[in-house]
């Protein structure tokens, strides 16, 4: 049987799967606020979103399922399909060293998130969701109630498994 033998590579590994694909475009892919946009790029982005969308549920089973005709007027549902889309995008244009499952880790988040964006008063058409009005603390009394004695916002710090924290934060290596 004969002896195989490979030559150096130059420093590539012919295992990694990122071996051939150029370096990626070093940009940053942009964080998205919806409320923190103008009008015109708003609808821009929404626009994209409605074209990705598009093609997601086309492809994707659980989104067929999950994601309402009136996505568009919930809010709260355009959050989470802002997030898988520029997640989406992170995973499937932009490798990276230590990302060697990342459209797999996509899958699973889009298939864990899906689903929590049902709309089930929407299934025979759109229902306005119902007023929630905030029951919590005005600004000021928050900032008060955080200013107490030994309250959480002036408490020391402490771990609460301190021993662990660390052996965690050590550089040594395990054996």
């Amino acid at each position: 049987m004969p002896e195989t033998h490979t030559e150096p590579t130059d420093g590539l590994d012919p295992a990694d799967p990122w071996t051939d694909l150029p370096e990626p475009d070093s940009a940053p892919v942009p964080r998205i606020v919806l409320r923190d946009m103008e009008p015109q790029e708003r609808r821009s982005r929404l626009e994209e979103l409605g074209h990705w969308l598009r093609w997601l549920v086309e492809v994707n089973p659980e989104a067929r399922a999950s994601v309402p005709a009136c996505w568009h007027r919930h809010e709260d549902v355009i959050e989470v399909l802002l997030a898988l889309q520029i997640g989406w995008v992170r995973s499937y244009t932009r490798p990276s060293a230590g990302r060697d499952t990342a459209e797999a880790d996509w899958l699973i988040t889009a298939n864990t998130l899906l689903p929590t964006i049902r709309r089930a008063k929407c299934a025979n058409g759109h229902a306005d969701p119902a007023a929630r009005p905030w029951g919590g603390p005005d600004e000021e009394t928050l900032r008060r109630w955080l200013e107490e004695p030994g309250g959480l916002g002036t408490r020391e710090r402490e771990h609460p498994s301190p021993a662990l924290a660390a052996d965690l934060s050590t550089d040594e290596q395990p054996l």
